[in-house]
């Protein structure tokens, strides 16, 4: 054999070596960090034991920081937990939920079914919630939900509606083909690839509504500190309206406590709790304070929300809740898990958020419970116009 092809395989194999070494450090690396920090364990029922034992030998068979990526995403939804994610991905990856989603689906007697469509998503004009889900793209919607709902966590129904969506979202390359069955009529429904949504430059934006209602929409801003001067800015023109809508429906990416507490604080005029949060690892409870800050905006708040209403737009809608004077209209929202925080994994330097704390309503309802007060159904989705605003209105009593 020539010198040079031996020494090129020679290096070749002492690399695949070292990254299949490499590629084990972190993913021991990521299963003792969730092991030791991860808060949901008990929610979620995933056997984490059996994840390592069945996972762990698989890095032998992965050579590429590609696959291994593709790897860790697998393992990693065995949490069905969508807020303990990797900070990277590929064109195979599946969206993450919910911010790069159009739609979300729900076991619903035992059915596959979509429950709402991302307002302005092109899918909206085709797919409708009510829709039952019998395949996407030829693959029989029970064998598309177990690609991505676990294999350690008992088939629970958490785990299956994860599954669901993932299967739903879609990848970063392909589009994709939906049958459904809709008023006992079976369609197929082409929907194309997922378009990510694209955010306005604007942080947010305010008017003022007939009959002297204050309006403001957050985008998807909670976690750009600006927010915070131009919120201020949009709600001191509003301050003499018989009520505000704050809309909270494209906050899918969560944000920063340190921008959704002095929003809060536009609302009391004296210290209030707004959020509990418990830490697993720690055994520690606390609940958070918001502290007034400015003028006080005292009229009755209606706060719009629905499943692209994600973290600490969650965050900031129990706050309001909790206050006292906010009624809530929408669906329910994303439902994220917790609080997580940021790692870096040391071999591979990918990013790895881990949801480590519980978050809990002032009245102890687990943040991922909270269910609107006034609540939509399908007729209401399903319907012209936005049933959202018109909830609001009729409450209003505009």
């Amino acid at each position: 054999m020539n010198k040079l092809l031996t020494l090129y395989l020679f290096l070749t194999a002492a690399l695949g070596l070292q990254a299949q070494q490499d590629f084990k450090a972190d993913f021991d690396f990521l299963w003792d960090e969730v092991e030791k920090n991860y808060a949901y364990f008990e929610r979620q029922g995933t056997n984490w034991k059996a994840v390592k034992e069945h996972y762990r030998p698989l890095t032998d068979t992965v050579t590429h920081p590609y696959y291994f990526t593709l790897y860790l995403e697998a393992v990693l939804r065995e949490l069905a937990d969508s807020h303990t994610h990797l900070l990277t991905n590929t064109d195979r990856s599946q969206r993450l939920l919910p911010s790069g989603t159009d739609m979300k689906g729900g076991l619903i007697d035992g059915r596959y079914t979509i429950l709402e469509v991302r307002e302005a998503a092109p899918a909206k004009s085709i797919i409708k919630p009510g829709d039952v889900v019998v395949s996407i793209n030829g693959v029989p919607i029970e064998d598309a939900v177990a690609r991505y709902s676990g294999k350690f966590n008992g088939g629970s129904q958490i785990s299956l509606e994860n599954g669901f969506n993932i299967a739903l979202a879609g990848d970063y390359r392909l589009p994709r083909t939906v049958t459904v069955i809709r008023e006992e009529k079976q369609l197929e429904l082409d929907l194309g690839i997922c378009p990510y949504p694209q955010n306005e430059n604007a942080l947010l934006t305010s008017k003022m509504l007939d009959g002297n209602i204050g309006y403001i929409r957050i985008e998807n801003s909670l976690g750009n500190t600006d927010l915070i001067t131009v919120f201020d800015d949009a709600l001191n023109t509003l301050m003499d309206t018989k009520a505000l809508i704050i809309d909270l429906r494209n906050t899918p990416s969560g944000g920063d406590s340190n921008v959704g507490m002095p929003i809060l604080g536009r609302f009391t005029a004296a210290p209030k709790p707004y959020q509990t949060h418990y830490r697993v690892a720690e055994d520690k409870r606390w609940t958070e304070i918001v502290e007034p800050r400015g003028i006080t905006y005292d009229k009755p708040v209606y706060v719009l929300v629905n499943f692209w209403t994600g973290s600490m737009g969650e965050g900031v809608t129990i706050g309001l809740d909790a206050f006292g004077n906010a009624t809530v209209v929408g669906t329910q929202m994303a439902r994220l898990l917790g609080a997580n925080y940021s790692v870096n994994l040391p071999n591979s330097g990918y990013g790895l958020n881990i949801t480590f704390e519980q978050l809990f309503h002032v009245n102890g309802t687990p943040r991922e419970d909270f269910l609107p007060e006034v609540s939509l159904n399908w007729n209401d989705l399903n319907a012209d116009g936005d049933p959202w605003m018109e909830k609001a209105l009729e409450r209003i009593g505009n």
